[in-house]
């Protein structure tokens, strides 16, 4: 990324995997709960603060990768992130790939995951 620091947010899969990743003082991070968010052991938070201000600079990134990189998809794939862990104190910033057609997120999450910007 020309000499500018990577941005470490994890996408759902590898923060639910590896449960290794840890974000500083993640209850600064955490707003709402989401309870109905069905994801095993883990609960889902509304990403707010330092967690959602470096998703913004990443979301905007996203976009013009994909815009510059790729023709359209048959489906439509938007992203977001929520703060993800077991509890407020583990949690995680988290980007989520969302669309009706599984293959058209993968395919999204991969062209991200090749462009460095994660």
């Amino acid at each position: 990324m020309d000499g500018q620091t990577k941005f470490q947010i994890p996408t759902l899969r590898k923060t639910l995997k590896s449960g290794r990743y840890k974000w500083p003082n993640p209850e600064a991070s955490t707003g709402i709960q989401y309870k109905n968010a069905k994801l095993g052991r883990k609960q889902c938070w509304e990403a707010i603060g330092e967690a959602r201000r470096k998703f913004e600079e990443i979301a905007s990134k996203m976009k013009t990768h994909l815009e510059n990189s790729c023709d359209p998809l048959a489906h439509t794939v938007f992203w977001t992130m929520y703060m993800i862990g077991r509890s407020r104190e583990e949690s995680s910033p988290t980007i989520m790939f969302c669309g009706r057609d599984k293959n058209a997120c993968n395919e999204v999450r991969e062209m991200i995951k090749k462009s460095g910007i994660l």
